[in-house]
């Protein structure tokens, strides 16, 4: 009875160690896993916003070229993208990258005012005008954040 207890006892401290090893192993997986998530949404941060600096920098155009109707378009479909990704990736975003999304959704907005204005505010579409000045900045404004995300993007590559 006492080599019994003797084995039953070995195997209670072997089966302990083993669970702690485990719940170590899984603990170190969820942490993995957690990582991976946030290095999979960074890259879809990514993307997003590489689309909407395309979207900003062909709304640039077609305010150059006058062509107000699809600028409009332009400009709602941005002002859409940019207030979803603002509120939606700040965990991802710095406050500062955060604050200048929303500082450029205000001027796409602003920008749309003007054009919903029509032909009177067509002063303000030449290239040294207002609009155009204030469609670049977005453009910029826009370039430097996504510069900043592939940053984080490929830093995340190097661990």
């Amino acid at each position: 009875m006492d080599a019994f207890n003797l084995v039953a006892g070995i195997a209670s401290l072997v089966g302990l160690v083993f669970s702690f090893l485990a719940f170590w192993q899984a603990k170190s997986a969820s942490t993995a896993a957690r990582e991976a998530r946030d290095a999979v949404r960074i890259r879809t941060l990514a993307g997003e916003l590489e689309v909407i600096c395309v979207r900003a920098e062909q709304l640039l155009d077609l305010l150059l070229y006058r062509r107000l109707p699809e600028a409009s378009l332009r400009v709602g479909e941005l002002d859409s993208l940019l207030s979803e990704i603002s509120l939606r990736e700040q965990a991802h975003l710095a406050v500062g990258q955060v604050n200048s999304l929303l500082t450029v959704r205000e001027q796409v907005s602003s920008i749309g005012d003007v054009i919903l204005r029509g032909p009177a505010e067509l002063r303000n579409l030449q290239p040294d005008g207002s609009v155009i000045a204030t469609s670049r900045r977005v453009a910029t404004t826009l370039r430097e954040v996504l510069g900043a995300v592939k940053s984080k993007v490929e830093s995340e590559d190097e661990k």
